[in-house]
């Protein structure tokens, strides 16, 4: 089998996204790049708690699959057309946490209101416009939201995606994203949420660009 650590990171990775309730059933998806031409991607409709490596499917930047017997998920096209847009993406992690999905349904971006979020996001988390599931035009939608610089974005009545260079980043900030988002509506209901002043969004912002940029020179 090729790349069998790769695929069983992918594995490993689905299962810590279920393990921390930030996908149920078999929905959400995740890759990981192995080459520049080839990507390890989860399989459609597989659960997660019992994946293995050798269910993580290889297939090419057009999503011809070169190797696995399952089938590769029907959202890999926002994953390929990431990766394709982005070179300092590497991987890319759907998911469906529950308050990151509040936001996603009520069409609001989560505002970074916590100057460390700001620093791993940027000033928000934009919302994708709205496309079928699976569709190309969902994939070029989550490519304009996340633009040059952008780690995540919600997907409109659906979920949440979030991009970076390897998986343990995109865990790590998937789950940084729904506690944000937990707190933003937290502090809501006790009034309003109140923004950082502007320098310091604007500092924070200039030094997650710095580290984008970073990862882009490295690639």
């Amino acid at each position: 089998m090729r790349y069998a650590d790769e695929r069983a990171a992918v594995a490993e990775a689905a299962k810590e996204l279920f393990d921390r309730g930030l996908v149920a059933g078999t929905s959400g998806n995740l890759s990981l790049q192995v080459e520049d031409d080839l990507v390890a991607i989860t399989p459609h409709g597989t659960r997660y708690e019992t994946m293995t490596a050798g269910q993580v499917i290889l297939v090419d930047l057009e999503g011809a699959v070169v190797e696995g017997d399952l089938q590769p998920s029907v959202e890999t096209a926002i994953h390929l057309r990431t990766m394709a847009t982005r070179h300092d993406v590497r991987s890319v992690v759907h998911s469906h946490p529950v308050y990151a999905s509040m936001f996603a349904v009520a069409h609001r971006p989560i505002r970074a209101l916590i100057d460390e979020f700001v620093v791993e996001c940027g000033a928000e988390v934009p919302c994708a416009e709205y496309a079928i599931s699976g569709s190309d035009c969902l994939a070029e939608h989550v490519v304009e939201a996340l633009g040059p610089y952008g780690r995540a974005a919600l997907m409109v009545n659906h979920g949440l995606v979030v991009a970076h260079t390897d998986l343990d980043h995109c865990l790590a900030l998937t789950a940084n994203i729904d506690r944000t988002a937990q707190i933003v509506l937290g502090a809501e209901t006790l009034g309003g949420a109140v923004p950082l002043p502007e320098e310091a969004t604007n500092l924070f912002t200039t030094v997650y660009e710095y580290k984008v940029k970073e990862a882009k020179d490295e690639t």
